[in-house]
C-alpha cells in the first residue's frame, strides 16, 4: 500500500544572497534523485510510493537542507497511507468542488496548475 507525504521544508534561511532558493532546492533535488513520484508546488512537496522510501525521502530532504549551508530546520509533514492515490485524492477533491459551485457556493474549483522549475518564469 503506497504512502502519500506532504512535506514543507523551513530551512533558516531558504537560501543565499547569490541563490535565494539553495537551502529548499537541495532538499527538492534529493526527493527528484529518488525516482518517486512527487509535484513540487508553491507551498510544499507531494511524494508518493512505498512507506519505507517515503519516510527515508522525507529524512534525506530534511538533512540535505543542513548539508547545504541551512543554520537550522524545521520540516512539516502531512502523511497519508490508504487505498487511494494522489490522482484518485485530487480527483475526489475537484469533483468535490464541482459539486459545491453547482449548488450555488461562490467559490469555483481551481484548474490544477502544471508544475514548473524553481525560478521559473510564468
Amino acid at each position: 500500500m503506497p504512502l502519500i507525504a506532504d512535506l514543507q521544508v523551513l530551512p533558516s534561511p531558504p537560501g543565499t544572497r547569490k541563490h535565494k532558493w539553495k537551502h529548499v532546492d537541495a532538499a527538492i533535488k534529493v526527493i527528484a534523485a529518488s525516482k518517486l513520484k512527487y509535484s513540487v508546488n508553491a507551498l510544499g512537496t507531494v511524494v508518493e510510493g512505498p512507506a519505507a522510501k517515503v519516510w527515508k525521502v522525507c529524512r534525506r530532504a530534511f538533512e540535505a537542507c543542513l548539508a547545504a549551508g541551512a543554520k537550522s530546520e524545521l520540516m512539516y509533514i502531512k502523511v497519508y497511507q490508504g487505498s487511494s492515490s494522489v490522482d484518485q485524492l485530487e480527483k475526489s477533491g475537484r469533483n468535490a468542488a464541482k459539486l459545491g459551485a453547482k449548488k450555488g457556493n461562490k467559490a469555483k474549483p481551481r484548474a490544477r496548475a502544471k508544475p514548473r522549475a524553481r525560478g521559473a518564469k510564468k
